[in-house]
């Protein structure tokens, strides 16, 4: 049974915490995978399971004593939840997007977020399958007609895919599946990426923005949301887009501009369009009178950000996330941490070893005032990283004296520098 004590968020002269196991508290929001609590619990930590997301109010409530918080994109990390959640010592976001987490804060904090790194990037590429096919039949229109009692066999604007062009904006794990998926039923793929990826198929090219633009009869969208992608498609672009082409979005909305793209749709300067992000999306399922600009858009078609949720990557992505967080909190492995250096131990803690979990700023001077308070001991293994203005350390020590466990947690945390420390036993 492995022993942490860990230092408070915000408050670091308050009454550290020494917990086993048995004592973790998991708080996991926006979730029913049984499969997911499972493997938590099976860690003997406490769980608790809620399936909608929590307002503010309500979840600063409920993080007071959280140790583990679970999460998808409905659910907003704030400054002021954050300092309600002393305890916490890791995020998990249980999809691909993180813009709902207040990432600097949590930095600060000391608090390391772990995602899925491509878990869910099938379930994505067949939605955007779907979505290309749907839109190629025109199939959400007969479909429309037939509930009407209508029965239309015209041909126009119904086409196979076969051979057409589908470009590719972001070519990361999900916009690779999705090159894939439809490159192995003959499109034609053509990809643009900011960081240049190499293509990881012969049959994946890779070409500038305004090319993907002007040859691609589908469009698909799959960059993060930063200052550099947000509006990354505007009036300039849409006018460089083939009148017969389709514009599909699951990544995020602020990578469109909406005015220009509602003009379009409305005119028909471009045939049409598949959305799954929005720019307010309600915090609860089966919300009514929610409103968005495109419904009125009789060739578009719009689905509740669904793209990497199905009951299978629900499973895949909460094994995936789970197992990187329980690395990091039963021995500190920060591998696939979005926003701390990956640091990893390989071998266990030896029977009368401890482990130094440290986050400290990164400025000259900390590490050496670490060191000075373990050199008395025998240092097995350390290790230090930093990203930005924050480090993270590791480092195993020998100790014959349990006493002096103590004694270097208070003097390492009497560091001003230090943020969050933990040691695991």
């Amino acid at each position: 049974m492995k022993v942490i004590i860990s230092s408070d968020n915000y408050q670091k002269d308050s009454p550290t915490e020494c917990i086993t196991e048995k004592d973790i508290k998991v708080l996991l929001l926006e979730s029913s995978c049984v499969e997911t609590k499972k493997i938590f619990e099976e860690q003997g930590y406490i769980v608790e399971q809620i399936s909608e997301a929590l307002p503010e109010a309500e979840l600063i409530k409920k993080v007071r004593d959280v140790h583990i918080l679970g999460i998808k994109t409905r659910t907003f990390i704030t400054e002021n939840v954050l300092y309600a959640a002393k305890k916490l010592m890791v995020i998990g976001a249980f999809c691909s997007g993180t813009n709902n987490i207040d990432m600097p804060a949590v930095s600060a904090l000391g608090i390391p977020v772990f995602h899925s790194h491509g878990a869910e990037s099938r379930s994505v590429a067949e939605l955007i399958l779907g979505y290309i096919i749907l839109l190629s039949r025109n199939i959400h229109t007969r479909n429309e007609e037939m509930h009407k009692m209508l029965w239309n066999q015209d041909i126009n604007n119904s086409h196979d895919i076969f051979e057409k062009t589908v470009g590719i904006i972001g070519y990361g794990n999900t916009g690779q599946k999705v090159a894939e998926v439809l490159g192995n039923i003959g499109m034609r793929v053509l990809y643009n990426d900011m960081n240049n990826i190499p293509p990881v198929s012969r049959y994946h090219h890779q070409v500038d923005l305004d090319t993907l633009l002007r040859e691609s009869d589908f469009i698909s969208i799959h960059v993060t949301a930063t200052a550099e992608t947000e509006g990354l498609i505007g009036q300039r672009e849409i006018n460089l887009m083939k009148p017969s082409a389709f514009l599909i979005n699951t990544s995020r909305s602020i990578i469109v501009q909406m005015m220009p793209l509602y003009m379009a749709l409305k005119s028909q300067r471009i045939a049409g369009g598949a959305f799954d992000v929005y720019p307010s999306e309600p915090v609860g399922n089966y919300e009514e009178n929610w409103s968005y600009l495109l419904q009125s858009c009789p060739n578009v078609i719009l689905t509740p950000h669904i793209g990497g949720f199905t009951h299978e990557s629900e499973i895949t992505v909460g094994r995936e996330v789970a197992d990187d967080i329980i690395r990091f909190v039963n021995n500190g492995d920060s591998t696939y941490s979005l926003n701390f250096p990956e640091i990893c131990f390989e071998d266990e803690l030896n029977e009368n070893s401890i482990r130094l979990v440290n986050f400290h700023k990164n400025v000259p001077g900390v590490l050496n005032n670490v060191n000075q308070i373990l050199c008395s001991f025998n240092v097995e293994c350390q290790n230090s990283r930093s990203r930005g203005n924050m480090s993270y350390l590791l480092a195993d020590l020998s100790i014959d004296n349990p006493n002096a466990i103590n004694e270097i947690f208070k003097e390492v945390l009497a560091i001003k520098e230090v943020v969050k420390l933990r040691i695991i036993l």
